[in-house]
């Protein structure tokens, strides 16, 4: 199923790109992620139901299988587009997630902490800094 699902979700992606552009292949990846993951909700109300069949039960299983694996095959068709020019606002924008998932923690009472990180400084210039024996290891 692997070598069929795959590749047919690579060529939907490139025939939304076609349609819809770049958007195109943002948005088909969630709606098939959608579709596999209703579709595993309804295998697990199908097996919970007195009067489904297996036979049934499996044929869902395989299509949200299916689902799965096309949705994998999307990702190569996605493009990384961004521009490294602008990477001040991306650092930007992580810190503002990392802020708020830390507020979502501490509401729901989950500890977080930060890793630490290492950061270099480094100086250049024509005259060296003037430092004292404290500053310098």
């Amino acid at each position: 199923m692997n070598a069929v699902a795959r590749p047919m979700g690579g060529l939907a992606s490139d025939a939304v790109a076609r349609l819809f552009g770049m958007r195109g292949r943002l948005w088909l990846p969630w709606a098939v992620q959608t579709t596999s993951a209703t579709l595993c909700v309804l295998v697990g109300r199908m097996g919970a139901a007195k009067a489904s069949s297996l036979a049934a039960t499996m044929a869902v299983m395989v299509l949200c299988a299916a689902f799965v694996l096309a949705s994998s095959g999307f990702t190569f068709g996605i493009q990384h587009t961004m521009n490294f020019q602008n990477i001040r606002e991306k650092n930007i924008r992580r810190s503002e997630l990392v802020i708020e998932l830390k507020k979502i923690f501490k509401e729901m009472s989950i500890r977080y902490q930060l890793l630490p990180q290492k950061v270099e400084i480094t100086y250049v210039g024509s005259n060296p800094l003037p430092m004292g024996p404290s500053y310098t290891r």
